[in-house]
C-alpha cells in the first residue's frame, strides 16, 4: 500500500475538536499559498515536552489533511521522526501522558 491510502485508516480531526483540546493556532504570512488556496497558511500545533539539547516534542493539526501528527524536533526545528495519531481516544492519551490534563467535558462527551 502507498503512503496515501495508509492514511485513509486514520480518524481525521475536526479544527474546533482540536482547538478545544488546547491545541494553538499561528497564521503565517504565505502569499504564494494563499494566491493558490484562497487563504491564509496557519498552522495548529500542541507542545508538549522540551528535551536535552533542545530537541522538543509536539502535536500538529494539519490543515489539508486534517490529521494529526505527533512529532520529534531537533534543536534547529529539523523533524527526527514523525508518527500520525490514528484516533481521537488515542490523542487524548498522548495529551494526557504529556500535560496530565485536556478538556474533560469535550473527552467524555458531556
Amino acid at each position: 500500500m502507498d503512503e496515501k491510502n495508509d492514511l485513509r485508516e486514520f480518524e481525521k480531526f475536526r479544527y474546533n475538536d482540536v482547538m478545544e483540546l488546547g491545541f494553538t493556532r499561528e497564521d503565517l504570512d504565505d502569499s504564494v499559498f494563499e494566491g493558490t488556496n484562497g487563504y491564509r497558511w496557519f498552522t495548529v500545533t500542541m507542545k508538549l515536552a522540551k528535551l536535552k539539547g533542545g530537541e522538543r516534542i509536539e502535536l500538529h493539526w494539519d490543515c489539508e489533511t486534517h490529521l494529526v501528527y505527533i512529532s520529534r524536533y531537533s534543536k534547529d526545528s529539523v523533524i527526527i521522526t514523525r508518527l500520525v495519531v490514528e484516533s481521537g481516544s488515542r490523542l487524548k492519551e498522548i495529551i494526557l501522558l504529556f500535560t496530565g490534563e485536556y478538556n474533560m467535558e469535550k473527552a467524555c462527551g458531556l
